[in-house]
């Protein structure tokens, strides 16, 4: 499964995540973070186990929320990277003679 899909499965523990790994060139990369935080916080090797564990332990999934809470500043820098290279683009398109 690729890691935006178990990202968004992931979402139903941390429901900030969406924000982070819907419409973004930088979504991978969010999607990756959420996955490796909730398997050091489960202390499993895969998002399948990482998953299960949650859905087994309820205490788990609040540690899930606060570590992502915890990682905020994280997606926000990924989020401005995006806005940042999407502008570039921007520029780049309006001085190009094809306008």
């Amino acid at each position: 499964m690729d890691p935006i899909t178990i990202a968004m499965a992931l979402s139903q523990f941390a429901p900030s995540l969406i924000k982070w790994i819907t419409g973004s060139d930088k979504a991978g990369e969010a999607a990756q973070k959420a996955i490796d935080i909730a398997k050091t916080v489960t202390g499993t090797n895969t998002s399948d186990e990482a998953i299960a564990a949650m859905k087994a332990d309820p205490n788990l999934i609040l540690k899930y929320r606060q570590a992502v809470l915890d990682q905020e500043v994280e997606f926000q820098k990924l989020a401005v990277e995006n806005a940042a290279d999407v502008n570039k683009t921007m520029q780049a398109e309006a001085a190009s003679e094809h306008w």
